[in-house]
């Protein structure tokens, strides 16, 4: 009977020892995961929330949207052309597009 019991702790003992090895290792790939998140938080500022950027990078961000902007308007300017010829598009107000 003591030889059963004593094979049932030591079993109990190997498996919760192997689980502790298991979640330390999971803990250390969770801190791992972390830093690469927050390197890559770093390294790709316009991925953060709008709440979390300082003025630099707003006005940052303010600029690469308004080129985006023109150089869209440009696209579609050029299409118009291509479609409708050019005097059709010239004088046209593409801004609220």
């Amino acid at each position: 009977m003591d030889l059963l019991r004593n094979a049932s702790i030591q079993e109990l003992h190997t498996r919760l020892t192997n689980m502790l090895a298991q979640l330390e290792s999971e803990k250390k790939a969770g801190k791992e995961l972390q830093k690469i998140r927050k390197e890559s938080q770093r390294n790709y500022w316009w991925d953060k929330p709008i709440e979390d950027l300082g003025l630099a990078n707003l006005e940052q961000l303010k600029m690469a949207m308004l080129e985006m902007k023109e150089f869209a308007q440009k696209q579609v300017e050029g299409h118009m052309v291509e479609a409708f010829g050019s005097t059709c598009v010239r004088g046209t107000d593409l801004s609220m597009m």
